[in-house]
């Protein structure tokens, strides 16, 4: 979540110059910039500038048609996403609330956890070890994206060799 004031500009933010090193990313927040691709009805310097950093980050503009400042009747309030979380969003909904001159928004999306739990005195370790021997992914680490990726192959490797060495607990 952010927000960045209207009297900021440009847009200079810490969270914007890092967006490269996460792949699995969301942004909520008011971010004070307008533009036409987000259904305002004008653009303004901030909302070019971040047209700019979305399309540089392949992200997704999450938000319907639908005002979130009544003032101007305008989306200044943005849920944005990577690439890779988009298929796990659902919806976004404009929620009429009159707690401030923005109305807030809720933004959903379906993550599930497939979490096993395992007995480590069930564990036959020898099993263990030469099955991760065998399976260990060799993913070079060259960039940001390939940590990423070799995280999630080697945590891939380690639940499939623990249950072949071991009996879930149910």
């Amino acid at each position: 979540s952010i927000y960045i004031p209207p009297s900021n500009s440009p847009l200079k933010s810490n969270l914007f110059c890092s967006i490269a090193k996460f792949k699995n990313l969301i942004i909520v927040g008011d971010l004070n910039a307008k533009s036409k691709l987000w259904a305002c009805p004008m653009d303004n310097k901030r909302g070019l500038e971040l047209e700019t950093v979305i399309s540089r980050h392949k992200l997704h503009i999450l938000n319907n048609n639908k005002p979130t400042f009544r003032k101007s009747n305008s989306v200044l309030d943005l849920s944005l996403c990577s690439n890779s979380m988009q298929g796990k969003f659902q919806k976004l909904k404009v929620l009429i609330d009159q707690i401030s001159d923005h109305q807030p928004t809720l933004t959903t999306f379906k993550i599930s956890l497939d979490k096993q739990k395992f007995d480590i005195n069930r564990v036959d370790y020898k099993l263990l070890y030469s099955t991760l021997e065998t399976t260990c992914p060799t993913t070079a680490i060259t960039d940001t994206d390939s940590v990423d990726l070799a995280t999630s192959e080697l945590e891939e490797s380690f639940s499939k060799a623990l249950t072949i060495a071991s009996k879930k607990i149910t």
